[in-house]
């Protein structure tokens, strides 16, 4: 099975979001970043996954996989934050 994600800012929480700040921190990382991961998976025709059969999908990558498939969430993340949250003003 190859591995799909889709970050649906609807389904996205704030909770999520701080999960990722203490992954970057190394704040249990793995466990954080395959909980996100798995609530972003979905299949072949778009339908998300449930967290049980995501999981066992993700088991099976390799690190360098593993590791790909973190960027390409975070860079997911990153473009919806930056197409969502205004940017911070200047001081005066």
């Amino acid at each position: 099975m190859k591995i799909q994600i889709r970050v649906d800012p609807e389904r996205l929480t704030v909770a999520d979001l701080l999960a990722i700040e203490d992954a970057q921190e190394g704040k249990r990382a793995n466990h954080c970043m395959v909980s996100l991961i798995t609530h972003s998976m979905v299949d072949e025709q778009g339908q998300w996954l449930e967290v049980a059969q995501a999981f066992q999908a993700l088991k099976q990558l390799d690190l360098n996989q593993y590791n790909e498939l973190i960027q390409r969430y975070l860079q997911l993340i990153k473009q919806l934050q930056e197409n969502t949250v205004p940017p911070a003003k200047g001081g005066s």
